[in-house]
C-alpha cells in the first residue's frame, strides 16, 4: 500500500486501527508537535513484511528534509511491529540503533466482572481478565495438557493463547491462537502422545 508522507515539521503522524498512516497538521491549539519514545530496533519483532519501494523514497526524502523518522506502529505487548516496514529499513541503511514508535493497544477483553464473565484469569503480565466459567473451564483443561507434555500455556493480554516449549517458544507457526484452537491442538498432541508410548 503506497502511503502519503508529509513534512514532520508540519504534521504529526498516527495510525488508523488497521495501521494505515494518518496525518494531522500541527497547530498552536490542541494539536502540537510531538515527540515520540524511541525502541532499540533488536526489540522489534519484524515478522514477514513486504515493502513499497515508493514508500521508502518518501520516508527516505522527508528524514532527508527533518533528520527525523516517522514512528512505526508496535503491538503494545510484544512488540510486534504492525506497520512501518519501509522505515525499519530505512533506519539499517542509516545505521541508526533505535527507531520512534507508536503503540498500538489490542484490547477487547473484560478487566472487570459483568454477566457471566466472572472467573478471573492472568495474562502474561499479571492483568486479570474475566473469562465464563465454560470459558474457565477449557483454560484449565489447557494448561494440564501443556503440564503433562512439559509445555507452557502463555495467555496474551488480547485473549488469545500460545502454547511455549521449554525455551519460551512457540510450538507452532502461529503465533497467537484462539481458546477453541489451542485446546484441539492440544488435544491432538496428547492423544498422539500417548499413541506414541503405548
Amino acid at each position: 500500500m503506497i502511503q502519503e508522507i508529509k513534512n514532520m515539521d508540519e504534521y504529526n503522524p498516527r495510525y488508523t486501527k488497521n495501521g494505515a498512516l494518518k496525518w494531522q497538521h500541527i497547530n498552536d491549539g490542541r494539536n502540537k508537535k510531538k515527540e515520540f519514545p524511541m525502541i532499540p530496533l533488536d526489540k522489534i519483532v519484524i515478522g514477514k513484511h513486504k515493502y513499497e519501494e515508493e514508500n521508502l523514497k518518501a520516508h527516505r526524502e522527508q528524514y532527508e528534509h527533518t533528520h527525523e523518522l516517522v514512528p512505526v506502529l508496535l503491538r503494545n505487548y510484544d512488540y510486534k511491529l504492525k506497520s512501518g516496514y519501509e522505515l525499519i529499513l530505512l533506519a539499517q541503511e542509516l545505521g541508526l540503533t533505535e527507531i520512534p514508535y507508536i503503540m498500538h493497544y489490542e484490547t477487547a477483553v473484560s478487566r472487570k466482572p459483568y454477566c457471566n464473565k466472572n472467573k478471573a484469569i492472568m495474562d502474561c503480565q499479571g492483568k486479570k481478565i474475566y473469562v465464563t466459567k465454560v470459558a474457565y473451564n477449557k483454560i484449565e483443561e489447557c494448561k494440564k495438557m501443556c503440564s503433562e507434555l512439559g509445555l507452557t500455556l502463555d495467555i496474551l493480554p488480547i485473549y488469545r493463547f500460545r502454547v511455549l516449549d521449554e525455551n519460551g517458544k512457540s510450538i507452532w507457526k502461529q503465533e497467537d491462537l484462539t481458546l477453541d484452537a489451542v485446546l484441539k491442538k492440544l488435544t491432538r498432541k496428547v492423544n498422539n502422545d500417548r499413541r506414541q508410548s503405548a
